[in-house]
């Protein structure tokens, strides 16, 4: 597979392509647990601070 990202990767690729980008993703706000939009965007924050 290439080194840059290919955003139109066929069914096939796509199990090596989600491994290759699973440690830039976070799961914040009601994806991880129901609460409220001040803690979402808490969180939201502080993952960006990460980057």
């Amino acid at each position: 597979m290439r080194d840059e990202l290919a955003p139109d990767a066929n069914i096939r690729h796509r199990p090596l392509l989600l491994e290759e980008i699973d440690k830039y993703v976070a799961v914040i706000g009601d994806a991880s647990k129901v609460s409220t939009i001040t803690n979402a965007v808490y969180e939201g924050y502080h993952v960006a601070l990460d980057i």
